[in-house]
């Protein structure tokens, strides 16, 4: 009964794990573009400063914040609920903020004062002048930030405590541990590893051109 109920679940924590990584998904590409267009189309000193500490703040590890944020967590009283996994989702990464920086900065930034020049509001640079040029880095950021959210184990193990609140991969590595010393329950593993794994396979190979294309942009230095 403890492994069926597995089976019974896997439709509801898969609605858990979309529920999860698509608005850590959009929360995290939006910081990166916003941060990005700011630090380059307006160099000022606050963006300089902003630029400089982002990268300072690359230098902490992820899992040295991790035990400030179960705190805030559990004070805030978002332990165990779907705020409280997406509180660290809300956020971003270093690496991502300087592709989509040195993006902006090689292909964005003298249209973006052309456009200003003739007029055109900053709602309207920012919306559909630089964003469609920079739309590769988006798709590719978007897609590995999913990928990440949809993957992700350890954040979810700490702060999801009830069953009907757990992801794809807290149920994968809740069956391995299981059934990690049972022979019959090998095949039952592993179908278990295909069937979560599967989706983030097909979403890699249908939209491997853009995570190519979206890194080279990025790797460029003007």
């Amino acid at each position: 009964d403890g492994i069926g109920t597995r089976y019974v679940y896997i439709f509801e924590m898969a609605f858990n794990t979309l529920m999860y990584a698509i608005p850590g998904t959009i929360s995290m590409i939006a910081c990166h573009y916003f941060m990005a267009y700011i630090t380059v189309i307006y160099p000022n000193r606050f963006s300089k400063f902003l630029y400089w500490l982002i990268l300072m703040l690359m230098i902490v590890p992820i899992s040295g914040s991790t035990v400030a944020e179960i705190d805030w967590c559990k004070q805030l009283g978002l332990h165990d609920n779907w705020p409280g996994y997406l509180f660290r989702r809300y956020a971003f990464t270093g690496m991502y903020f300087l592709m989509m920086h040195e993006n902006i900065k090689t292909s964005s930034k003298s249209i973006a004062e052309a456009a200003e020049i003739d007029g055109a509001g900053r709602f309207k640079i920012f919306t559909r002048i630089c964003m469609p040029i920079v739309k590769p880095m988006l798709i590719v950021q978007g897609i590995t930030t999913f990928m990440w959210n949809y993957n992700n184990f350890l954040w979810p193990l700490i702060v999801l405590n009830s069953e009907e609140n757990y992801t794809l991969a807290i149920s994968l590595g809740m069956l391995m541990y299981n059934g990690g010393s049972y022979v019959t329950m090998y095949p039952i593993m592993l179908a278990g590893a295909v069937m979560v794994s599967a989706p983030m396979v097909l979403v890699f190979f249908l939209l491997q051109k853009y995570i190519l294309g979206g890194t080279m942009a990025g790797a460029v230095k003007g």
